[in-house]
């Protein structure tokens, strides 16, 4: 009898009860220890932060395209407004990624000069 000829087994589905269940006891198992629950926190407030500036940039542009009409005024000028943060915004991270993190990559890289322990 060949593989693709034997009878396959009744697999039951999975209780999603169960896996809910791990997941939540595999979090609190990971946040039991204190240099991982610091890096989570600390990676929740850097998120939270970075939600609330980006929030604040497209408020103050909006003012600023509203009040002084610095953007043209109008719809059209509020619309710039906000694609400017929002593109000077992946800009920055464009070019923090590509000019400041990657000659440390090239330096840190296996074949590279420097030892990365």
């Amino acid at each position: 009898m060949t593989r693709a000829e034997r009878p396959t087994a009744h697999r039951p589905d999975p209780d999603d009860a169960l896996i809910a269940d791990s997941r939540e006891r595999a979090v609190r198992a990971l946040l039991r220890r204190p240099q991982l629950k610091r890096l989570w926190s600390a990676q929740l407030v850097g998120g939270v932060g970075d939600v609330l500036a980006l929030f604040v940039l497209v408020l103050l542009a909006l003012q600023a395209a509203i009040a002084a009409g610095s953007f043209g005024g109008g719809h059209r000028g509020a619309a710039f407004a906000v694609a400017t943060v929002f593109g000077v915004r992946v800009l920055a991270t464009v070019l923090f990624g590509a000019v400041l993190l990657g000659p440390l990559t090239a330096l840190t890289a296996p074949d590279g000069p420097l030892d990365r322990r």
